[in-house]
């Protein structure tokens, strides 16, 4: 039962309405039984209990935090009014470990005896040790610092959260079990079931809901709450730990961040990404913004190392790292409030981004002597993320069903296949330019070998005369081919996704005009 109501407060359930309508989470329910037991290591149930409703007080209190602290919860995702309630303040992390540990050295005396309250004593011990590995992970996660990001990140997806899910899935099988007995299915039998209504009450604090009707929380079975506990552990697993190991170029953590919004992630995922997206002045905690900018103008926008490394170029990547980070936290509210957060807040930057842009072509084709050359490189590259902005509204209007009628879908999808054919185009350009700049370079590092190559003498041949001596420098190699890198093959596919996403929006505009 207390898995469920964990499980209500990820889906948005009020404390009201999930942790204390359970009778034991109440703080002076609490302190009594930590007098009572204080001393007494034998009766496991009331430890059991205890451990367990205290769990319950501070994952919630901690998952109230996490969603405080990101600020990206909406209404549907999480709720945050508390009506006073306090979660147990007294009673601090390391009262819950040794509460926590004193009860499954309680439940350890249980062993050898009769089979069934050895059963009862696995499934116990597992329950706690699930829900105390997940404070852990949630407590790391939520409290990075730069000097300690990956090695922290990689121990809790290595260890607490890897704990977890083997926790809950031995928990898993152990209910599938139990279920196929009618005697010990998920309900219990009566007695089971009075005991359980007498200690959590879903009506207690009717009274503080006030006059207005109340929202009806239906409890899941607690297969069904583990099963969606599971899905949300594996969610922080590739979701927040992969980006923050893994999330090495800018153009990686927009695509990483990318599948988080498709995938409709848990609001505490969804909260630990951006809580850990931009601290100590770094993003990610690793990285500075305005490098990874100048290193994907350079990657992405096949913008010249001579232009990135000007003071023109590292200011103005100064400026797009704010926009540039808005655009990605956009990624992480929920797939419904993004529309409104784009056409509030993110577009309205972008136009003047793209005459300074502009502005910034045209004072680096003076100082690189390329006045008569159409190089447009800030441009191309300013104007293709506000493309991706574009398209990225665009189709959350048609997703979300903002857009009814025939004659708006039909215009909707014709400026998806614009926005999509221009993106192409600067993409192809773009990735054209840096693959020459790349085998240039490749080129001239050849050469340079070539020209450290010492000459070899060889023996007088026979046909020369006497005291002239042959020479030859080795034959020429050739220039070393370029190779593409990791990177280089993401863009590739990125860039055929969205030629496949034009002909598809194409293909819609042409079968709406008959």
């Amino acid at each position: 039962e207390t898995m469920t109501r964990l499980n209500a407060v990820l889906s948005g359930a009020g404390a009201a309405e999930s942790t204390y309508t359970c009778l034991y989470a109440h703080d002076d329910i609490l302190i009594d039984m930590v007098n009572e037991l204080s001393g007494n290591t034998d009766e496991a149930a009331k430890h059991v209990v205890y451990a367990s409703a205290l769990l319950l007080v501070k994952l919630h209190d901690l998952v109230r935090t996490i969603g405080l602290n990101a600020d990206i919860y909406e209404e549907e995702d999480f709720t945050v009014s508390t009506h006073g309630f306090f979660f147990a303040p007294k009673l601090d992390a390391s009262i819950l470990r040794k509460a926590v540990n004193t009860a499954i050295g309680a439940l350890r005396k249980l062993r050898g005896k009769d089979k069934t309250a050895e059963d009862d004593a696995k499934l116990l011990t597992l329950l706690l040790q699930l829900q105390l590995n997940f404070f852990d992970a949630c407590t790391s996660l939520s409290n990075l610092t730069a000097a300690n990001v990956k090695l922290v990140v990689e121990e809790t997806k290595t260890d607490a959260l890897a704990q977890c899910l083997k926790k809950a899935k031995d928990l898993q099988e152990i209910l599938n079990d139990a279920s196929k007995n009618t005697e010990c299915s998920e309900g219990g039998d009566e007695r089971s079931r009075r005991i359980l209504n007498a200690a959590f009450d879903p009506y207690m604090y009717r009274s503080l809901m006030g006059n207005a009707p109340v929202r009806n929380v239906k409890f899941k079975r607690p297969s069904a709450a583990l099963n969606e506990l599971i899905s949300i552990m594996s969610e922080i697993e590739w979701a927040v730990c992969d980006l923050l190991l893994k999330g090495s170029s800018l153009a990686r953590i927009k695509r990483m961040l990318e599948h988080v919004s498709i995938s409709s992630v848990n609001i505490l995922s969804r909260s630990l990404i951006v809580l850990n997206l931009y601290f100590d002045d770094l993003l990610l905690g690793q990285y500075d913004i305005s490098t990874l900018i100048t290193e994907h103008m350079h990657q992405h926008g096949g913008v010249p190392i001579a232009v990135t490394n000007t003071e023109h170029c590292r200011a103005f990547a100064g400026r797009l790292g704010k926009p540039v980070y808005d655009n990605l936290k956009v990624l992480a509210l929920n797939r419904n409030r993004q529309h409104a957060y784009i056409d509030a807040l993110v577009l309205k930057e972008w136009p003047s981004l793209q005459q300074d842009a502009t502005n910034l072509d045209y004072l680096f084709r003076q100082e690189l002597g390329l006045e008569n050359q159409k190089a447009a490189f800030m441009t191309n590259y300013v104007t293709s993320l506000t493309m991706a902005i574009m398209e990225h509204y665009t189709s959350l209007s048609v997703e979300l069903g903002l857009l009814r009628s025939h004659h708006d879908l039909a215009i909707s999808f014709w400026y998806l296949a614009f926005l999509s054919s221009t993106r192409v185009n600067i993409m192809t350009i773009m990735r054209q330019g840096r693959i020459q700049q790349n085998l240039l370079a490749a080129r001239l590092a050849g050469e340079r070998e070539e020209s450290d190559v010492p000459i070899e003498p060889i023996a007088q041949s026979r046909s020369k005369k006497k005291g002239r001596k042959a020479a030859k420098r080795t034959a020429p190699t050739n220039p070393p081919a370029y190779k593409e890198t990791k990177e280089d093959v993401e863009d590739g596919i990125e860039l055929m996704v969205l030629t496949l996403k034009r002909t598809l929006c194409r293909g819609i505009v042409r079968v709406s005009e008959h």
